[in-house]
């Protein structure tokens, strides 16, 4: 679109350029001391709409080299992210496979980097939830102390999920949907909120909200953790 504009510009220029020129016949004269220079009023159009161009173009240049720091930044932070997507993705596959050993050892792992606070509760939920599935209850406990020392106000939300979901490991169902709201009023698109809110209404036995959590999940196209859960404990949504 953008490069449709600019060739819809240069077309109008092009014409106005034409039409001038049939226009204007007249002649530029510049006395410099004794030197005299004439030249054609079109002639002195055109130079200043090329040099307008110029500037224009020069301008964007300088403009794109001072950002090209920034860029190359933004190009790494954006290689690493898809990075940590694609080993979520992983992880997430071996989690619904049923190996839970190897996707606990991920997602622990990638709990650790300097990632977003929803994918970092994410991996938290899905390394507690496959430690639990073999055992693995030192790992659970060392992953719900994590981050109890943390001032920073994402790793907070996440503080906040890991909390909901050790409320969850001792059936304080409530208590732990409170903390999960809270988390949802700060970040409405929280994903990992959202899927163990889902696994505490159907605790709860909660099968109205369970159902809005299910809906919000699927219609963002992403599978809900705890849909097995859903459908032993109230069956097939109608």
């Amino acid at each position: 679109m953008k490069k449709l504009f600019w060739l819809l510009f240069i077309f109008i220029l092009v014409v106005v350029i034409a039409t001038l020129g049939q226009l204007l016949s007249g002649n530029v004269v510049i006395y410099l001391d004794e030197y005299k220079v004439s030249f054609s009023l079109n002639l002195l159009i055109a130079g200043w709409i090329i040099t307008l161009l110029g500037v224009v173009v020069a301008w964007k240049a300088i403009k794109s080299t001072f950002m090209l720091p920034q860029s190359i930044a933004a190009f790494f932070i954006r290689r690493r992210l898809a990075r940590v997507d694609k080993m979520l993705t992983q992880t997430l596959a071996d989690y619904l496979s049923g190996n839970y050993l190897k996707s606990a050892k991920i997602a622990a792992k990638l709990a650790q980097l300097n990632i977003s606070a929803e994918r970092q509760s994410l991996c938290l939920i899905l390394a507690i939830d496959a430690a639990i599935r073999v055992n693995n209850l030192s790992n659970v406990n060392k992953m719900i102390d994590k981050l109890n020392e943390s001032a920073n106000l994402n790793i907070n939300q996440a503080q906040k999920i890991i909390r909901a979901k050790s409320a969850t490991l001792n059936q304080q169902y409530l208590h732990a949907i409170t903390l999960l709201k809270e988390v949802i009023q700060f970040d409405s698109k929280n994903i990992a909120a959202y899927q163990l809110l889902l696994e505490n209404y159907i605790y709860a036995n909660d099968k109205e909200n369970a159902e809005e959590c299910l809906k919000w999940l699927k219609k963002r196209k992403i599978f809900p953790l705890y849909l097995n859960e859903f459908y032993q404990r109230f069956g097939v949504i109608n």
